[in-house]
């Protein structure tokens, strides 16, 4: 029995001193191992490739327009539709935006962006009109006269009309949700959006109802901010509960209390806990 103790024993110790040695040199190696030896030769393996032929960026070139270099304008994607959006909300006033939904069709469209690159016939007073961007719109107009507010309507619709919803929502859901969209099915509704692009859409989206909201004008403004954000204006039910209870800060729904209102003084929605509003009459609550 004690020599077999004693073989336990000894085959334990020899184990931990095995262990022992093995840890050590782990812990040598991992003191001399040199990671930013190791990442900069990544880093230069990676500098290469991209500063590869093909990864370069080049003009595109539409045969169209006889091989001239293109620059779209619209259908670029989200990011660059709110993009200029929001540049051209920027130099507008409420009015400038036009009501209207029947700028022109595809082709109108390509005609603008054809226009907007050729430089060469912009005289030094349309100059004088530039919007600050690198490409030149002056063009859409033959004269001074109005040509500002002609540039900020025709890219206003164009945006949004030639590209993909920024709120997609399906036919079921738009007829779903006609009478309004409770707090806790929102997250659910807007499960689509990209949580990248959501917050800055929304946002967007509670700017331009709250520059067009006029009084007495509250379905108008609904299904004119639903036809540019969901290409549908039924769905102003659904804008005016993600108007009301969405939180653009955060990227989420409000608490259960809070609500965003239209403040008729000073024409600027506002969030506020239910339980303050002690008289609903001073805030003039959409729908």
């Amino acid at each position: 029995m004690k020599k077999l103790i004693q073989r336990a024993l000894n085959k334990d110790s020899g184990l931990s001193s095995q262990l022992s040695t093995s840890c050590a040199v782990a812990i040598s190696s991992t003191a001399a191992f040199s990671s930013a030896s190791f990442i900069a030769a990544h880093h230069e393996t990676m500098e290469k490739e991209e500063s590869h032929v093909i990864l370069q960026p080049v003009s595109y070139h539409n045969y169209i327009i006889d091989g001239r270099a293109a620059k779209p304008l619209f259908g670029l994607g989200k990011a660059e539709t709110v993009a200029l959006v929001k540049r051209v909300m920027d130099r507008a006033k409420g009015n400038d935006i036009s009501w209207a939904w029947d700028s022109g069709g595809p082709h109108e469209a390509f005609q603008f962006e054809e226009r907007a690159l050729s430089t060469e016939d912009i005289t030094s007073e349309d100059r004088e009109f530039n919007l600050g961007w690198d490409i030149a719109l002056l063009e859409v107009a033959h004269t001074c006269l109005r040509l500002y507010d002609t540039i900020l309507i025709t890219l206003h619709q164009y945006a949004f009309r030639f590209d993909e919803p920024l709120i997609p929502l399906s036919t079921g859901e738009i007829s779903r949700y006609q009478s309004g969209v409770p707090r806790h099915k929102l997250v659910s509704l807007l499960k689509d959006m990209d949580p990248c692009t959501r917050p800055e859409i929304i946002s967007l989206m509670v700017r331009l109802v709250d520059m067009r909201n006029q009084p007495k004008k509250t379905m108008e403004v609904l299904e004119f901010v639903a036809l540019r954000f969901v290409h549908n204006s039924r769905a102003r039910s659904i804008i005016q509960d993600i108007w009301r209870k969405w939180d653009i800060v955060n990227d989420q729904p409000l608490p259960d209390g809070f609500e965003r209102f239209w403040d008729a003084e000073t024409r600027v929605s506002k969030v506020k806990p239910q339980s303050e509003l002690k008289n609903k009459q001073e805030y003039g609550h959409l729908g």
